[in-house]
């Protein structure tokens, strides 16, 4: 869904700061940093128009809808937005 927008370039400057946690950018970079997987659902993307080669932030992977639930059920955590 609209959580894919967290993997739009620029897209985390814009967005305020949940209250008492650092600005979502550190947040999502630190993330992915320590090995967390940004998964990005493709047809998520197609349908806002995203392109998966110019838009997205290092770090982020696109995926299958069906990939991406499957992996979300084998992980032992999963943060969604």
């Amino acid at each position: 869904g609209n959580g894919v927008y967290l993997a739009q370039k620029g897209y985390a400057e814009k967005t305020l700061p949940p209250g008492g946690f650092p600005p979502l950018k550190k947040l999502v970079s630190e993330f992915v940093e320590l090995g967390g997987k940004l998964l990005v659902c493709v047809p998520c993307i197609k349908e806002r128009h995203i392109d998966e080669s110019t838009d997205l932030i290092e770090g982020a992977q696109t995926t299958a809808a069906g990939a991406l639930n499957i992996e979300a059920m084998e992980s032992n955590a999963v943060f969604v937005y």
